[in-house]
């Protein structure tokens, strides 16, 4: 059963905040069983690479160029810019976490669920330079 701790939600804080020092996080416990990582402002951006865009052709009907929020797929990092920026922030975010999953049985084994995403909804991501 997926579980995570206020203690391990602040260690990932705490960690990013050192390693990644350039940008702002918000990182929330989600009902024990989810970390929230919000990345809220930072010298780039990361948005879909060209290449994703193309595979995806709905992306961006209707929406701005540099869209203020976005969801980032932790399991797809290749797809955006500054990738290994964001390996190394979900590597952290994973420390201690597991997945014993097998979707083929519809069996479902985490540590804990990971959300990130670069803005949210009522802020939005901010470049600084």
């Amino acid at each position: 059963m997926a579980y995570i701790t206020a203690e391990q939600t602040r260690a990932i804080k705490k960690a990013l905040t050192k390693d990644f020092p350039e940008f702002k996080f918000s990182v929330r416990n989600s009902n024990h069983t989810s970390v929230r990582v919000v990345i809220l402002s930072g010298p780039v951006r990361f948005d879909l690479t060209e290449e994703a865009k193309r595979q995806r052709p709905a992306y961006g009907s209707g929406y701005p160029e540099e869209p203020k929020y976005q969801q980032l797929n932790h399991y797809h990092l290749d797809s955006y810019e500054n990738s290994e920026l964001l390996k190394g922030m979900v590597e952290i975010i994973n420390w201690g976490n597991y997945d014993n999953s097998d979707p083929m049985t519809d069996y479902f084994d985490v540590g804990f669920y990971v959300t990130l995403t670069m803005g949210e909804w009522d802020k939005p991501y901010v470049v600084t330079k």
